[in-house]
């Protein structure tokens, strides 16, 4: 945008007494010489205070703060406004740069008439998930005699703006009930690999001098004729598969954010905790076909390719296949994994999808559903639409609406439980952090 200068409201009052002084002439003719006089006068104040305007390249801005926001948290931002020399001005009004992720207290502050440098606050609060960039801000000066107002944008260097979800923790008892409901799972964890090794089986490898001769394959040392030993996986180290279902459940808004920026956030702290705990981690994606998988990952480099992925993971308004999940896990690792399926698990549909396909994972792998559950469709207060939305004057119909939801998912967190799987809603403020507990919890589970 070029700068924008205009007139002033007393620039139109000076421009209005000249006009009154023309009416006057009319009447008294020696008042002509002063108004023809008046106009060359009128030209070089004008002019001259135009020129009194600073130009755009004499303007620096820098910012000061982290422009990572949480969601609903309050964070101030420091911008340093400067004059490559002194100009005397009436005002300065700085324009807070504007971006639908977050909430600012002020649109704009004035500031001292006579600076070369000085420093705003800004305060912010994270409103809605995603990242933009700002690449400039508005300045709107008021010349010195204040005839002339100039509006500016001045380029800063380019700032993303990223929003998150929120890190408050889950309260404690929030999670110890959560955590109960699961118990018979994290039981059963152990019951499944009752019969197994400590160890599994991950490759086969010429003998060293360092390796424990107990390792030693008989078999495959005859064949090769030489020594050959087993490699093996601790189960300290696990396999952590995540699948993020993609279809029409996650379309639509969570509080004014796309649900699945919800979700790939989310996604992004299990990777980040598994590898932390020394995990393998992979991932896939899916609706009517397998829209992505990434295998193995073990480092930072590894989230960065799921986060370029960002553009593809965009939930399309079909009904998702869930008997996809299976074949993903084929392609990905014929081991046992933790497998953590992300959908909104709220919608009865998905529940009863969900349901049948899950019972063949549950068999080989340990596993859990999870969805968020917000504020907006909390089962006290539930407006999702897995049924017709009822009168929302009709209290009573509501509020049998809501009870029949709540019924819905404790039906189905049960039955998943019965095929030893586990189903758990997250509410929407601890969604990061009860997720991350939870994947915890259950890799806990496994060390036998």
């Amino acid at each position: 945008m070029k700068k924008k200068t205009y007139l002033s409201g007393k620039a139109f009052a000076l421009l209005g007494a000249w006009q009154l002084l023309g009416t006057v002439a009319l009447l008294y003719g020696p008042a002509l010489w002063l108004y023809a006089a008046a106009i060359p006068c009128i030209g070089l104040l004008l002019y001259w205070d135009r020129k009194r305007l600073p130009r755009r390249e004499e303007w620096s801005i820098t910012f000061k703060g982290q422009s990572t926001i949480r969601l609903h948290e309050k964070q101030v931002w420091t911008w340093q406004l400067g004059l490559a020399e002194f100009r005397q001005v009436a005002k300065v009004t700085f324009h807070f740069p504007f971006l639908p992720l977050y909430r600012s207290n002020h649109e704009a502050v004035p500031l001292g008439a006579d600076f070369r440098q000085t420093i705003i606050h800004q305060n912010v609060s994270g409103f809605q998930l995603g990242q933009e960039t700002i690449s400039s801000v508005f300045v709107l000066v008021v010349s010195r005699a204040a005839f002339w107002k100039q509006l500016l944008e001045i380029s800063v260097a380019p700032l993303p703006v990223h929003c998150k979800p929120s890190l408050a923790k889950v309260p404690p008892e929030h999670l110890a009930a959560a955590l109960q409901r699961l118990q018979s799972l994290f039981h059963g964890s152990r019951q499944l690999l009752k019969q197994r090794s400590r160890d599994q089986f991950h490759s086969i490898r010429e003998y060293r001098h360092e390796d424990d001769i107990r390792n030693i394959d008989p078999r495959k040392s005859a064949k090769k004729g030489q020594l050959m030993i087993r490699e093996y996986d601790s189960l300290i180290q696990h396999h952590l598969v995540i699948g993020l279902d993609l279809g029409r459940s996650l379309t639509g808004l969570m509080n004014g954010s796309q649900k699945t920026h919800y979700y790939l956030e989310g996604i992004i702290a299990l990777l980040q905790k598994a590898i932390a705990a020394n995990d393998k981690v992979s991932f896939f994606a899916f609706n009517q076909d397998i829209v992505v998988i990434r295998k193995n990952i073990r480092s930072i480099r590894g989230i960065r390719e799921i986060l370029d992925l960002e553009g593809q993971l965009i939930a399309e308004d079909v009904e998702s296949d869930y008997n996809l999940i299976g074949e993903a896990l084929s392609h990905i690792d014929q081991q046992r994994c933790i497998v953590l399926i992300l959908s909104d698990i709220a919608r009865p549909a998905v529940q009863t999808e969900l349901l049948k396909a899950m019972r063949q994972i549950a068999g080989k792998h340990l596993s859990m559903t999870m969805g968020i559950l917000d504020k907006e469709s909390d089962f006290r207060q539930n407006e999702i639409l897995p049924v017709p939305v009822v009168n929302s004057g009709d209290a009573w119909a509501k509020d049998v609406y809501v009870y029949w939801l709540e019924q819905e998912f404790q039906e189905f967190a049960q039955r998943m439980i019965q095929i030893r799987s586990g189903a758990v809603l997250c509410p929407e403020h601890f969604w990061l952090d009860m997720s991350s507990k939870l994947y915890m919890r259950l890799r806990d589970s496994l060390l036998i």
